[in-house]
């Protein structure tokens, strides 16, 4: 997006709100005109070959069709579909729809929603890890198979408050790499709960 854009000044008021923690990568676009599409499409190609980008968001605000027209590019949707990180497209406002919307991982009605979307607040993932806490207290330490899946399974639990977004193009590497630890992780506390009474693990 525009580093100058109203669109972004809403985005990180909403993710600062959210998730104070949470970094922020700008790749800067102009987002209308000529050159527009090109510096989308770069920016997208770019920010899916970092390895510290988690999910990308394609953003401005509303205009006339004509304003938005770079988003709907043919280069900026292959960019989009080529992706190796789930993008998602918050592109005008409520009403506005561009050929972006349609290719990306998920479509923002505006780009505030999108930054609800893309970050869980500290206060569910905290509820998460105190409930995974609560589950392992009738966990005995004579049986320590389950730890690594377990704490594995807990750490999941919080990186995943950043973009456990379903892939529309392929399966979401977040997701597939948590599935078979949590089925671990759930059979291992699924044991004879009078084994494990009374003993508790610090997460």
């Amino acid at each position: 997006t525009s580093p100058k854009s109203a669109a972004l000044r809403d985005i990180l008021s909403v993710l600062k709100r959210r998730h104070n923690a949470v970094n922020v990568l700008i790749f800067p676009a102009e987002v209308q005109g000529e050159s527009a599409s090109l510096q989308v499409m770069d920016g997208i190609d770019q920010l899916s070959r970092s390895t510290d980008v988690d999910v990308i968001i394609v953003a401005r605000g509303g205009g006339s069709m004509e304003d938005l027209w770079p988003f709907n590019e043919e280069r900026v949707a292959r960019a989009i579909v080529r992706s190796q990180k789930p993008v998602i497209s918050a592109v005008g406002h409520e009403v506005d729809f561009t050929i972006c919307d349609f290719v990306a991982d998920l479509r923002a009605a505006t780009p505030s929603a999108a930054a609800e979307i893309v970050i869980k607040s500290k206060v569910e993932i905290a509820d998460r890890v105190i409930q995974l806490e609560r589950r392992l207290e009738d966990v005995g330490p004579e049986d320590r198979r389950w730890r690594r899946p377990v704490r594995a399974a807990a750490c999941l639990a919080v990186a995943a408050g950043v973009a456990a977004l379903p892939r529309r193009h392929d399966v979401n590497p977040v997701e597939a790499a948590a599935e078979p630890i949590a089925g671990e992780a759930e059979g291992e506390l699924s044991l004879d709960p009078r084994r494990h009474h009374g003993a508790g693990l610090q997460l």
